[in-house]
């Protein structure tokens, strides 16, 4: 399976150690922060649902791409538009939101 090109819109990714104090933030147009779930596991997979206590993770799961570490996600970061960060790819975009 190719790598997909992170610098074509829309991108969608997660953000680890932070819960929102709301269902969605928006950052600026095009680019929100919205609540979820997503649990990387056993890698390449990644869940969108937790599953209960001792049972497992439910489908659906798709593909990625990463190294074998595990982690849970309860944030995700959409950039559907950078035109409000003149001069930023998809990726830059991100990652600017994700350091912040």
């Amino acid at each position: 399976m190719p790598i997909p090109n992170k610098d074509v819109l829309p991108l969608y990714g997660c953000i680890t150690g932070i819960m929102l104090p709301g269902v969605q933030v928006p950052i600026a147009n095009g680019i929100t922060l919205t609540q979820g779930y997503f649990q990387v596991f056993s890698t390449p997979m990644l869940a969108f649902k937790e599953g209960s206590p001792g049972t497992r993770t439910p489908g659906p799961w798709v593909a990625v791409h990463g190294n074998f570490n595990s982690y849970q996600s309860l944030v995700q970061l959409a950039v559907e538009d950078v035109s409000a960060l003149d001069g930023f790819s998809p990726s830059r975009a991100a990652w600017l939101v994700a350091a912040l």
